[in-house]
């Protein structure tokens, strides 16, 4: 397994090609960037960052770890307003949430076979469309959502699962927390993330993607996560140490149950807020 020392490093992700601060609370922060705009209210980030991902395929990885496997796209990082009490206090072993948002074609005419190159993003994306068409009431657990950033990594919790259909975007967001270990930590306010996955442009009455990917009726896919916090929770991961760890885990499905019943406006950033965000993506013609 590969193990990922995350540190401040990667709370704090410099991708220095188009950074810039927030503005005042009350204002919103346009971004354009590459045919893609979308805005956010200033005051749920402390800024943010674009950077162009280059092309990289499965052949051209050379490892069995399919990390950043994609068409060329672009990335949007967003700084943090929260505090990260075991960050601050050097590189550990665990999984602090991050802000980003990649918007990535799916379709690429420099190569041969889609799915080939890109396996991972062409069968994330036949699985989204399969879910969107059958909208299942309920996911356990144990039961796959999609997730195409998730490799090396497992859903400890999740909750919050709603089906989020814009103009633009159809997809599936939940609230999660990962980990590598059997039992992950106790939910706290630096592993908290907000996930949603979508697909623009969806047809529901067209078939999912063929094996070449020439069928799929959307142009990108929306790979996004928000570190978000619930005043209920422990400030970090030492602080949730308090909280006792039992074989069958019920101290994370307690802790889903309980975030389930919260208002989607209690979260920093508020869901509301991120979902609406979402809403004003905007992708020019190619």
């Amino acid at each position: 397994m590969l193990f990922r020392i995350l540190c401040a490093l990667l709370a704090s992700l410099a991708l220095g090609s188009c950074s810039k601060p927030a503005q005042t609370a009350d204002s919103f922060v346009e971004i354009e960037q590459a045919g893609v705009s979308l805005r956010f209210p200033s005051a749920s980030f402390a800024g943010y960052s674009v950077k162009q991902e280059p092309k990289l395929t499965a052949q051209e990885i050379g490892t069995d770890i399919p990390i950043g496997i994609a068409p060329a796209h672009i990335t949007i990082m967003f700084s943090d307003r929260r505090p990260l009490p075991a960050l601050d206090k050097g590189p550990r072993y665990f999984l602090p949430a991050r802000s980003y948002l990649a918007l990535i074609p799916l379709e690429d005419k420099s190569v041969a076979d889609f799915s080939k190159n890109y396996p991972q993003l062409s069968a994330a994306a036949a699985h989204l469309i399969d879910i969107l068409k059958d909208r299942p009431e309920a996911f356990g657990i144990k039961a796959p959502v999609p997730d195409l950033s998730s490799v090396d990594e497992a859903q400890a919790m999740r909750c919050k699962v709603r089906y989020i259909d814009l103009p633009l975007i159809s997809g599936v967001a939940y609230v999660t927390q990962y980990t590598q270990e059997d039992q992950g930590n106790p939910v706290n306010n630096e592993e908290l993330t907000y996930v949603f996955q979508g697909v623009t442009k969806l047809d529901p009455t067209k078939p999912a993607p063929e094996k070449d990917g020439s069928a799929n009726p959307g142009r990108y896919y929306i790979d996004a996560r928000f570190a978000i916090t619930h005043a209920s929770l422990p400030k970090g991961i030492d602080d949730a140490n308090r909280i006792a760890r039992d074989k069958d885990n019920q101290y994370l499905r307690r802790a889903e149950k309980d975030l389930d019943a919260k208002p989607d406006e209690s979260f920093q950033p508020s869901l509301t807020v991120l979902r609406d965000m979402l809403a004003t993506i905007s992708i020019a013609p190619n």
